[in-house]
């Protein structure tokens, strides 16, 4: 079966063999794939549709960006986040393909300012230290967490935890898909739209799967 990365494989090779800068003989995987930099998807195969789309760049200046898989990271992430005024978040799920099974939190992104981190939900969920850094974040009344249509996220977050004393409280939260239907008076608030018409470039979803 191909994947998606296959495909992208594929397409990015016929493309550089179409412009002469590979030929059959050195077809190697395309270090991008490894680290593209974030870069939409579409740009980074077609090199003639480059801004096209709404870059990490076009909202920071030096945005760093962080892998988290242990709790070693998680300190790390606890002693920045806590210090914001404003987070912002979103989660990716797992899809299951087997009927009457539910699908779960595997990925976790918390922002602030030009920090990231993207957190391995998956490898963290029965750790009573991910429970506690949760709360510590999500719970936090002085924090404003900001986010995407979040009911979803915050709900199955909960549910995917492992072994969790108790649920994780969201405080102090607002939806700007609500804010932005409220606004622009619109029944299109889907975060592509709200950024195209905010940030005035649109968001690639080359790799969305839902």
């Amino acid at each position: 079966t191909k994947t998606n990365m296959d495909i992208h494989i594929q397409q990015s090779i016929l493309y550089r063999l179409g412009k002469g800068k590979v030929t059959p003989q050195t077809l190697v995987l395309n270090p991008l794939y490894a680290k593209d930099g974030f870069a939409p998807t579409e740009e980074l195969l077609d090199e003639t549709r480059k801004g096209e789309h709404l870059h990490i760049f076009d909202l920071a200046k030096n945005p760093s960006i962080m892998f988290i898989e242990n709790v070693t990271g998680l300190k790390l992430a606890e002693d920045f986040l806590l210090k914001a005024k404003i987070i912002g978040f979103d989660s990716e799920w797992k899809l299951t393909m087997v009927k009457g099974q539910k699908p779960y939190t595997s990925i976790l992104q918390l922002a602030a300012e030009e920090q990231i981190f993207i957190i391995d939900f998956l490898k963290l969920r029965a750790e009573n230290q991910f429970h506690e850094f949760l709360r510590k974040v999500f719970s936090n009344s002085q924090i404003l967490k900001v986010a995407h249509s979040p009911t979803g996220d915050i709900e199955l977050l909960n549910k995917s935890l492992i072994n969790c004393s108790r649920e994780i409280a969201f405080e102090n939260y607002v939806d700007i898909a609500l804010i932005y239907k409220q606004l622009f008076n619109t029944k299109k608030y889907a975060f592509k739209e709200l950024c195209n018409t905010l940030l005035g470039k649109p968001l690639s979803n080359f790799e969305q799967c839902s």
